[in-house]
């Protein structure tokens, strides 16, 4: 691997703000926490570093910094007399994960989906193989169990950004590309799942993560 491709991959912080984020967080969950829409503090000018750098407001790395606005207070005049409801937006957030076996998709998949051991969702996948359902913004893991037997443990929120070791090694795992035994190491496993990768995908097999392998691997894997 060459020292010009390793530029592409790095672990550095960026943003500015009082909140640091921590592992398994997203701006989702981080607007949750102080009573924002997520697009509220994704656009705010002060957070324009995290949005260029970042790209996805639901990925970002450990130690990020996130600017958080003062709230304004809004006000609703209503009679004192009478029932009233407010729904609060915002929630929930949607997990989405697509289901493949040899890559072909595991179309009308029963399963049942276990979030946190509190939420427990039953469905049955698309014709593409993707299940799509509602959760709260600040889950951090679920189980996912197939009728067929097959169980996954789901890290919520867990998921580097692709320019990052980790990030990189993360998506290429759950494509198939094995390389989990180095975690947090570059080294000859991760090289040859790049290569694997850049291969299956049209790609010139160097072994380096340059731009043109990192957007394809986002491309493929979803985020």
């Amino acid at each position: 691997m060459s020292d010009n491709q390793k530029d592409y991959l790095n672990d550095d912080k960026v943003g500015q703000g009082k909140h640091v984020v921590q592992y398994g967080e997203c701006l989702d969950s981080i607007s949750l926490k102080y009573g924002f829409f997520w697009e509220t503090l994704w656009n705010h000018g002060e957070n324009s570093d995290l949005r260029s750098v970042r790209k996805d407001p639901f990925v970002l790395l450990k130690g990020d910094k996130v600017c958080i606005p003062d709230l304004r207070p809004k006000q609703e005049n209503r009679p004192v007399d009478a029932h009233h409801r407010f729904i609060r937006k915002g929630m929930p957030s949607r997990l989405k994960v697509q289901l493949l076996e040899e890559d072909i998709p595991l179309a009308d998949e029963r399963y049942t989906l276990d979030v946190e051991g509190s939420v427990l969702i039953s469905g049955v996948t698309d014709a593409n193989g993707w299940l799509d359902e509602r959760i709260k913004p600040n889950a951090r893991h679920a189980i996912l169990r197939l009728e067929s037997g097959a169980e996954y443990r789901l890290d919520l929120g867990g998921l580097d950004p692709v320019t990052t070791l980790s990030g990189l090694q993360a998506r290429l795992h759950n494509l198939g590309f094995e390389c989990s035994a180095e975690k947090g190491k570059l080294g000859p496993l991760t090289e040859g799942a790049i290569r694997a990768f850049q291969g299956k995908h049209g790609l010139e097999t160097s072994g380096d993560p340059d731009e043109q392998m990192l957007s394809k691997l986002i491309e493929i894997h979803g985020c």
